[in-house]
């Protein structure tokens, strides 16, 4: 695999592993207060497991549009602002329905400034949106599944890592909306059941209304926290590899 290297990204700023011909755009974005490059170690580690995609690839992990630096967090990015305090007594307290039908303040904004990147990225590549593999971690998880369900873009496998559901009764028109068109779309989703961030739960309503649209699931809970664990990215790596298998035998 090749280093990575800063590539243009609409109007965000992003860094990619970049092979010379590459059949798939994998696009993951990190969560609140992270840095652009928190995930970059996952192209390398999902590369392991599945080493023939290193050269049918390219991995870009772009940074949020918010610096955090004013908040006391060098080098830490946002997608959209979090009142910390609140989200720590809703979770606490079990009161998720709170953040259930809330779309955050900054979200669509964000969420145009990822949409144009990647946009921009699939025409460089001469890739269309069915080459496009999209996601992140936590807040990243958020912002890529308002994309998709959204129907801002159409990839070909969403990656929720530790997300959760907001956003409900416009994600739920919009998947409504989109009719059988919406089963064109596939995702994984993997969740901590200790998780203190986002509670189990919030994954598990995303969850049951991914499956009642009729949206092809694969869900792994794990047992632990915040995080991406090593075997998910296990997990991660073979349903890309699997991906990258059925469409080069055309089906």
């Amino acid at each position: 695999m090749e280093d990575p290297r800063p590539i243009p990204f609409g109007p965000l700023d992003a860094l990619a592993f970049s092979p010379k011909n590459p059949q798939w755009l994998v696009v993951l974005c990190h969560g609140y207060g992270a840095s652009g490059t928190d995930l970059a170690g996952l192209a390398e580690a999902i590369v392991d497991d599945a080493p023939a995609l290193a050269e049918r690839a390219e991995f870009v992990f772009p940074a949020a549009p918010i610096d955090m630096a004013e908040f006391g967090m060098p080098g830490g990015r946002a997608w959209w602002p979090i009142n910390m305090q609140r989200l720590l007594q809703i979770t606490q307290s079990g009161s998720l329905l709170e953040l259930v039908d809330e779309t955050p303040p900054g979200l669509i904004e964000a969420a145009a400034q990822l949409d144009a990147g990647i946009k921009s990225r699939l025409e460089a590549l001469g890739l269309g949106e069915d080459r496009l593999i999209l996601g992140g971690f936590s807040q990243g998880a958020m912002v890529t599944t308002h994309l998709a369900f959204t129907g801002a873009i159409h990839p070909r496998l969403l990656v929720v890592m530790s997300g959760a559901l907001i956003c409900r009764p416009e994600w739920t028109k919009s998947l409504d909306a989109a009719g059988d068109t919406a089963a064109q779309l596939a995702v994984f989703q993997s969740h901590g059941k200790y998780d203190p961030v986002l509670p189990f739960v919030g994954a598990q309503m995303l969850g049951q209304l991914i499956e009642s649209k009729g949206i092809p699931l694969d869900f792994w809970a794990f047992g632990g926290e915040h995080g991406v664990p090593a075997q998910i990215i296990q997990k991660l790596a073979k349903r890309i590899e699997q991906l990258d298998q059925e469409t080069s035998d055309g089906k």
